[in-house]
């Protein structure tokens, strides 16, 4: 039984391990094609979004630091000793493959890892090159106070003509009668 749940963390561990490298790879294959399509992408979004990279990449370490962790504790948990008796269509199930898939697994992780962040730290300069670009035009929303103060005015001056309607129609003479 205890064998049979062994068998089962494993796989667990080793399904955890697939998807972090499919969720690795993805990010940098994200931040890759980012860094070439900068042109089209806001700037200050392209640093954002590598800085994200950049976190999430520290917090995958940490997430492969701890499955390597489980599977050291996992490994030493397991009886190296043959079973005591072997009959005739019994066996012990070998975690030998799990083990070479997780060792296999968390060494490719722990060069992908770097690659991500050398990834999101180029998306970083070409973001910072953008950014700093002498012929880049600001961002039209960022002069909301301009736009609210021509907003003011062209209020004002619909007011304004409001009441001379008012006043050339004898309207207001009326209003202020009654």
């Amino acid at each position: 039984m205890a064998d049979a749940f062994q068998t089962m963390m494993l796989r667990q561990l080793v399904s955890d391990l697939r998807n972090l490298d499919a969720v690795i790879d993805g990010r940098t294959r994200h931040a890759r094609m980012l860094t070439s399509a900068n042109k089209s992408f806001d700037p200050r979004n392209l640093l954002e979004i590598a800085n994200k990279l950049d976190r999430e990449a520290e917090g995958f370490l940490q997430l492969l630091t701890a499955l390597q962790g489980r599977a050291e504790v996992m490994r030493r948990g397991v009886s190296s000793r043959p079973p005591a008796q072997i009959t005739m269509g019994k066996f012990t199930q070998s975690a030998g493959g799990e083990y070479a898939e997780i060792a296999a697994l968390c060494g490719r992780l722990q060069r992908d890892i770097p690659k991500l962040h050398v990834r999101a730290s180029r998306l970083r300069e070409a973001a910072s090159k953008a950014i700093n670009l002498p012929t880049r035009m600001p961002d039209p929303l960022s002069h909301a106070p301009i736009i609210e103060i021509i907003d003011t005015a062209v209020s004002i001056v619909e007011a304004l003509v409001d009441f001379r309607e008012m006043c050339s129609s004898g309207r207001l003479r009326q209003w202020f009668n009654s």
